[in-house]
């Protein structure tokens, strides 16, 4: 029990300098999370800016790999 008293009186004794760093560290984490919401939308906008629409030629390369593999089975009858 005189173990758990030390733990209290110690608590009280620095409940300002807990204080002062649980207000730095919520500072802290709000300007991380800032940064971390600005950073995903820049990107967001720079990859919006550098999206390319497929062209009719890309489109013809990216056939479906399953329908060849149908046409081929049948064929083999």
């Amino acid at each position: 029990m005189d173990i758990i008293h030390e733990i209290i009186q110690w608590f009280i004794q620095n409940s300002d300098k807990i204080q002062q760093i649980h207000d730095y560290m919520v500072d802290e984490l709000a300007r991380y999370c800032n940064l971390y919401v600005a950073y995903h939308h820049v990107r967001e906008i720079h990859n919006d800016e550098n999206e390319e629409e497929p062209t009719a030629h890309d489109q013809e390369n990216n056939v479906d790999p399953s329908v060849d593999v149908d046409n081929n089975s049948n064929n083999a009858y």
